[in-house]
C-alpha cells in the first residue's frame, strides 16, 4: 500500500508522533471498555434495584420521605452512569480531534490512511456509523424509562 509520510520531519519527531498516535489508539480502547462496562453495569444495578422493588414493595409503606426517594434511586443512578459516558464520550471526541491533528503532522496521505480524519470526512457526509447516536439513545432511553417507572410507581402508591 502505497502512502506519503512527511519526510521534511526529522526522523525523531516521526518517531514521537507515531508513539504518540498509539498512546491514543490504547486510550481511545480503554475508554470504549469503560463505556461498554458502565452500560452493562448500569442495566444490571438498575434492574436488580426494580426487581427488589416490585417484589419487596409492601416493605416501604409508612417510611415517610425514604420511601418516596427509594423509587427514584434507579432513575439517579442512571443519570450518574449517563454523566460519566458523557464526560468519557467528550474525552474520546477530544483524542479524535487530537489523533487528527497527528496524522495531519505526519504527512499521512488522508485520501488512503488516517483513520480519524477519514472517519472525520465519512461522518460529515453521513456515511459512517454514529455509535455516539446509537449511545445517546441507549441513555436518555434508560433515564427516561427509569424516571417513568419511578414516576408511575410513585403515582399509583398516591405519595404526592
Amino acid at each position: 500500500m502505497e502512502h506519503r509520510t512527511n519526510k521534511s520531519l526529522p526522523e525523531l519527531t516521526l518517531d514521537f508522533l507515531t508513539e504518540e498516535q498509539k498512546q491514543r489508539r490504547h486510550e481511545l480502547e480503554g475508554f470504549g471498555s469503560r463505556m461498554e462496562r458502565d452500560q452493562r453495569n448500569a442495566l444490571l444495578i438498575t434492574g436488580a434495584i426494580w426487581s427488589w422493588l416490585a417484589t419487596n414493595l409492601e416493605k416501604l409503606p409508612h417510611q415517610g420521605l425514604f420511601e418516596k426517594f427509594v423509587v427514584f434511586i434507579p432513575a439517579l443512578i442512571m443519570g450518574f452512569f449517563f454523566y460519566r459516558w458523557w464526560a468519557m464520550n467528550r474525552a474520546v471526541s477530544q483524542i479524535a480531534e487530537y489523533t487528527r491533528m497527528l496524522e495531519r503532522k505526519a504527512g499521512v496521505d488522508l485520501e488512503k490512511l488516517g483513520w480519524e480524519t477519514w472517519l472525520h470526512e465519512r461522518r460529515k457526509l453521513k456515511q459512517a456509523v454514529q455509535l455516539g447516536t446509537t449511545a445517546w439513545i441507549f441513555w436518555i432511553s434508560l433515564l427516561l424509562v427509569n424516571a417513568l417507572l419511578a414516576f408511575l410507581l410513585d403515582r399509583s402508591r398516591a405519595w404526592f
